[in-house]
């Protein structure tokens, strides 16, 4: 039995491409690991996808400068204004709902492009807006920041577009810089509106629970990647968040197996077993014991709800 659950696994590993994912390898520039486009429909951005739900393995960062709608980010919705960042890790699940036509701009990273810049102390998770388990992946910005971000971003596109020589150079230090700014503006808005800062263990549990989820791996392993203490772990997480590591990690297997649902015509027992449950039963008492709802019902509900999702 466990022979024949190990290679139905393998088989179902191979489809995890059912949900639509943008590759670094596909879109991103190798020599810089950087991209930027314009964030115009008929621009040649290939990662806008305005009209399909879709993943990356890479960050990005939206800047809207007109249009309005929602954006939904893991099942959750943001209004679109102008004026507003919008920043979506990998392997989050992403749609637009445009009610007006978009402007602005896509900017593209790995992480390696960002511990290339001069990054801040431990690569990305010491972002505030990447991998949060507690706050929004939007930020709208005042008049004044907006002017700001868009001009740094002009000139960013502007360095990419010419690619002259230094220009990965020059790019490195400009996104040093655009970052900066962007954790200044964090903390100011944060300030403003009484959230207190996140404590960065919880970024990096986040990160690894979200890369780890189908490994079943247990607290003791984490703590010991994250070089923590287990009570230390707990602490910091329950602290953070008011959730325990635990639960954070079965928020992680059950998004999964959401975006599953939603995007791919797997089924339910495949997911179970992309996702190193054994038992498609216990799986569906799982994922209803979490969300209140069976894996089918979610599946109706959503592709009823986003068009997009329907296959």
């Amino acid at each position: 039995m466990a022979g024949s659950i190990g290679a139905v696994r393998g088989i179902v590993a191979d489809m995890k491409s059912a949900v639509p994912t943008h590759k670094a390898a596909d879109h991103i520039d190798v020599l810089s690991n950087f991209e930027i486009w314009p964030f115009t429909v008929g621009t040649g951005c290939p990662i806008s996808d305005l009209s399909a739900a879709h993943c990356h393995d890479f960050y990005v960062v939206h800047y809207v400068t007109r249009g309005r709608g929602r954006h939904v980010i893991d099942f959750e919705y943001y209004d679109i204004e102008p004026g507003t960042l919008f920043f979506v890790s990998p392997r989050q699940l992403h749609l637009w709902q445009v009610e007006e036509e978009l402007d602005g701009f896509i900017m593209a990273f790995s992480e390696d492009f960002f511990l290339s810049s001069g990054g801040l102390g431990d690569g990305v998770p010491e972002l505030e807006f990447f991998h949060t388990a507690t706050h929004s992946p939007a930020l709208r910005l005042t008049e004044a920041h907006g002017r700001a971000i868009a001009a740094q971003l002009c000139a960013m596109r502007k360095e990419y577009a010419e690619r002259r020589e230094g220009y990965v150079s020059v790019l490195r230090a400009s996104f040093h810089i655009f970052i900066i700014q962007l954790q200044r503006i964090a903390a100011e808005e944060m300030t403003r509106v009484k959230v207190r800062k996140e404590h960065r263990l919880v970024r990096r549990f986040k990160r690894l629970a979200s890369e780890l989820y189908a490994s079943q791996t247990n607290i003791q392993e984490y703590a010991g990647k994250l070089n923590v203490s287990v009570s230390r772990l707990n602490e910091v997480i329950k602290e953070g968040t008011g959730l325990t590591p635990g639960q954070i990690v079965r928020n992680e297997q059950v998004m999964a197996a959401k975006r599953l649902l939603a995007l791919s015509d797997m089924s339910v027992s495949e997911i179970c077993f992309s996702l190193n449950f054994e038992d498609p039963s216990y799986f569906g008492r799982f994922f209803k014991r979490e969300t209140g709802a069976s894996p089918l019902t979610f599946r109706d509900s959503m592709r009823n709800k986003y068009h997009q999702f329907s296959r």
